[in-house]
């Protein structure tokens, strides 16, 4: 898919990042700069778990799951997209340690598909396995990526105080004398923005693309700003081969009966029992109770993608999309569904 190439394209062509800052330093650099010093290897990404469920605690020693406090739903998605995220910029990964505690481990395995668990990075006190597991280079022409705890980044990170990092969020550094040095500081609005840069960079180039890779195009980038307001947890979404059938659906509902004429007779699976006029039928009904629509935000619910739009005479009216599409390409639409409440 196109924004897949210009996700990579879009931290990696406009930055100018010649040189890492001098050991001696302080000043941090921004994380999309961080993010294309990495294509080169050489860093280490020191990750505190994604977002968990605070009304659970853990039960002291156990290594029970459900004696844990583990990842929520939007923590296991936001795990999945930093992981494509790395895999759209060639950020190369080599080693992937994590904390045994289940939180770490499978923000890890979701993002990486690999961890190795070390009960160093999960310790509460200090101690030379620690310090050495963190300061370790990373095999050449690769970074590494611990997943860990807010307490073994803020004891062991140079310039990092309790509460500078998050759930979900992270810190990269690189190996210095005697220890290592703080590069950048990654916050979840981070992640989001390189996103926001690819969209943006895809507009840009869209008028040099060819006729057809620019339709092809478009009803993405048209909805894509819109789902960055869901969260991080949304990123995944624009990776989704289907998401950009539903951003066709969503553009050819609001341009008319020729636009829905193609969409069914391209996009959608053929129904004897419900011709091409027969749903142009329940278009034009449709259209006359709801009006125009405006992306509010989308999810992945099991097989179906949720769309959440508001009509765009009255903001307040909610209504809810609901796509099944073929299980291989090209994904055609093979059911929808719409609900509204006020």
């Amino acid at each position: 898919m196109l924004l897949h190439t210009l996700l990579a394209l879009a931290l990696l062509a406009p930055q100018q990042v010649s040189t890492p800052p001098n050991a001696g330093s302080q000043a941090l650099v921004p994380a999309d700069s961080a993010f294309t010093l990495m294509n080169r290897g050489g860093y280490t990404m020191i990750w505190r778990h994604a977002e968990t469920d605070w009304t659970r605690q853990d039960a002291p020693g156990s290594a029970d799951r459900a004696l844990q406090r583990n990842l929520t739903a939007r923590g296991e998605a936001d795990a999945r997209a930093i992981g494509q995220m790395f895999k759209h910029l060639g950020v190369p990964v080599g080693e992937v340690v994590a904390s045994p505690m289940w939180r770490t481990r499978e923000t890890a395995e979701l993002a990486f598909g690999k961890a190795r668990l070390d009960t160093a990075l999960r310790t509460l006190d200090q101690n030379a396995a620690q310090k050495a597991i963190i300061a370790a280079a990373p095999v050449r022409g690769t970074n590494r990526v611990l997943v860990t705890h807010h307490f073994i980044i803020e004891r062991n990170v140079p310039g990092i105080r309790p509460g500078m990092v998050n759930e979900g969020e992270a810190v990269i550094v690189r190996p210095s004398a005697g220890g290592i040095q703080l590069v950048a500081v990654v916050k979840l609005a981070d992640w989001e923005k390189a996103t926001h840069g690819a969209v943006v960079a895809a507009r840009a180039t869209g008028p040099a693309a060819s006729p057809a890779s620019a339709a092809e195009s478009r009803p993405a980038l048209h909805g894509a700003l819109q789902l960055l307001k869901g969260g991080i947890s949304s990123l995944r979404l624009i990776h989704d081969d289907r998401y950009i059938n539903v951003m066709r659906y969503l553009e050819a509902y609001n341009s008319g009966e020729d636009a829905m004429r193609t969409f069914f007779e391209k996009r959608a699976v053929a129904d004897p029992a419900r011709p091409v006029d027969q749903r142009l039928e329940a278009y034009r009904q449709l259209f006359a109770r709801f009006g125009a629509l405006q992306l509010d935000g989308a999810e992945l619910r099991g097989e179906d993608f949720v769309l959440q739009t508001r009509r765009a005479a009255v903001k307040d009216d909610v209504v809810q999309l609901t796509f099944r599409f073929e299980k291989d390409e090209p994904y055609r639409l093979t059911s929808l569904s719409f609900r509204f409440a006020q």
